[in-house]
């Protein structure tokens, strides 16, 4: 199964950079600036696994994109890298402060960045799964606690006609 990215970055290059390094593994989304990623998240918020979003964009930068996806509750299912040239210290920690999963700097290495990508994908897969399966016990359990309660009743009701 292909895991789908959206790369976002109003820089084509980059964009198709980070596509050829990453087609045959990944299916890839591109976005050309912030505010057209979160209108593609609003379609396809169930199916991207990955956002590799660049920091510095018009429109809507990298800031406003991960602000968007915390207030929609998109950031617990979809894990966001950033992908930036800046290297101060303060764009790094404001973005995980915000809810990044990775920060990966420009220039690429190919393989770190693989790696990193395939990383964190099956990391918020993994948790998803567990998560998905904590709810299905959970319900399960209540499910069962309803009837053990319904059963306990008749016991008693039991009791008090054999007394």
């Amino acid at each position: 199964m292909n895991h789908t990215l959206l790369i976002v970055d109003d820089v084509e290059i980059n964009r198709d950079i980070l596509k050829e390094l990453l087609i045959d593994e990944y299916k890839i989304i591109e976005a050309s600036d912030g505010k057209e990623a979160i209108e593609i998240m609003e379609r396809e918020h169930g199916n991207i696994d990955a956002v590799l979003l660049d920091v510095i964009m018009p429109v809507m930068d990298g800031f406003e994109v991960l602000e968007q996806m915390k207030k929609n509750d998109w950031l617990n299912k979809t894990p966001v890298l950033f992908i930036t040239g800046d290297k101060s210290e303060d764009v790094e920690q404001r973005g995980f402060e915000m809810g990044i999963s990775d920060y990966i700097q420009k220039p690429f290495n190919v393989s770190a960045i693989k790696k990193r990508i395939g990383n964190i994908v099956d990391l918020f897969q993994h948790r998803n799964m567990l998560e998905e399966k904590v709810k299905e016990q959970t319900l399960m359990l209540h499910n069962q606690f309803k009837v053990l309660k319904v059963q306990a009743e008749q016991l008693k009701e039991s009791n008090i006609n054999i007394i």
